[in-house]
């Protein structure tokens, strides 16, 4: 396994009790992100081209203070949409290489 390294600059989003989006990684080789829930809620996330949304129901569970490493397709801008149950939660998205 290779280390994650980061590729591009981190986004964030806001998650709240209405799916939110945003931008994480122009269209290229970049094909891991890294997620970090800063918040106290669980974030539901989806990651998906400029018009993805994220349900409670459907989307990845990230706990307060998890952090993941995702991989997804290249080829197109990638975004990562959230929305929480209640509450609020800041997730940060870095786009890389590696686990």
């Amino acid at each position: 396994m290779t280390p994650f390294a980061p590729g591009e600059a981190t986004a964030k989003v806001t998650a709240a009790t209405t799916s939110a989006r945003v931008k994480v990684a122009e269209a290229s080789g970049i094909v891991q992100v890294r997620l970090y829930n800063s918040g106290t809620v669980t974030a539901f996330l989806a990651l998906g081209d400029s018009t993805i949304a994220a349900t409670v129901a459907a989307g990845m569970p990230l706990p307060p203070g998890a952090v993941e490493v995702v991989s997804f397709a290249t080829g197109d801008d990638v975004y990562l949409a959230g929305i929480t149950a209640s509450g609020t939660a800041d997730v940060y998205a870095t786009p890389g290489v590696g686990i």
